[in-house]
């Protein structure tokens, strides 16, 4: 079995899952979730609760419950603990604990057998590229967009060049230690990438999509067709959002993991992606293997 610790949300969930399924599926065995972080609501300072958002794909897994999730941390009681050591000895099997040493790729994780736990957030497709039809097929919708969001789906598909620009603002704004690691952009950032675009296409009609979108709309002001995409599409656990955000051709994403996932996710071979050349506020991280190589880092 593989067993993943969920942390963060919907796109952290997904790059968590991604590389642990590849594994899973590497070492042809079950995947396991382990939901506890996620679902704690001890409290905690200037942090972002999150819920678990991957019920809204196709995946498939199995929750962890707490007798395998002793094999891998072990438990408080020393008794318990003792009866746990002598099981593993009677099965003659080992359980391994893999914590992600950094936030760039690690070659070694292919190494990874059966029987481990993951923490991490392994956010690089170099985790899962392997299997890259199976994760798209994965997060394809588990339930069909209600009709409001196939009338707007149908005409995204139906433009040939619409751009898909995602703006995160929400804790990053509001959560002051989530604005020292990350930080927000900067408009000149959104209309530097704008004109990147439309200098390729002249035709480019702007999807605007964001956890702010007044904020959007008040401040964001282009010289070509431009349509913000308020919250009543967005639908559960923003699944609507990211399925209309993937239909756009060409995209300008933020620092976000989810709008990683809109652009990875988009089935058209040529698209253009514009991605922020500094993906963390914080210069210590070393963010080399986030954004794919065909994207352009502005």
């Amino acid at each position: 079995m593989i067993v993943t610790k969920l942390m963060g949300g919907l796109g952290n969930q997904m790059f968590q899952y991604a590389a642990a399924k590849s594994l899973a599926l590497k070492n042809n065995t079950n995947l396991f979730l382990d939901l506890n972080f996620l679902l704690d609501r001890t409290p905690r300072v200037n942090f972002t609760f999150r819920d678990f958002d991957l019920s809204v794909f196709n995946t498939t897994y199995t929750i962890a419950n707490k007798s395998i999730l002793k094999n891998f941390l072990g438990s408080d009681s020393a008794f318990e603990n003792f009866i746990i050591k002598a099981r593993r000895k009677i099965v003659n099997k080992k359980f391994h604990y893999y914590h992600e040493p950094f936030f760039h790729f690690n070659p070694e994780f292919n190494n990874l057998q059966d029987n481990y736990y993951l923490e991490g957030y392994f956010q690089s497709e170099r985790y899962f590229s392997e299997y890259a039809d199976v994760i798209r097929k994965d997060f394809s919708p588990s339930t069909p967009p209600p009709d409001k969001v196939k009338v707007l789906l149908e005409k995204i598909h139906s433009e040939e060049q619409a751009v898909c620009l995602n703006v995160r603002r929400g804790d990053f704004v509001s959560n002051p230690l989530m604005n020292i690691e990350h930080g927000v952009l900067g408009l000149d950032y959104y209309y530097n990438a704008v004109q990147e675009i439309t200098t390729r296409n002249k035709n480019a009609h702007i999807y605007v999509f964001s956890d702010d979108i007044n904020w959007c709309a008040n401040n964001l002001k282009f010289d070509v067709p431009s349509t913000f995409v308020d919250h009543t599409y967005a639908g559960e656990k923003y699944g609507s959002y990211l399925l209309l955000m993937q239909a756009c051709r060409h995209f300008i994403i933020p620092n976000s993991t989810f709008g990683w996932w809109a652009a990875w996710l988009s089935y058209h071979p040529d698209k253009i992606v514009i991605a922020p050349a500094r993906w963390f506020n914080n210069a210590t991280r070393n963010t080399k293997d986030i954004l794919p190589d065909s994207w352009i880092k502005l």
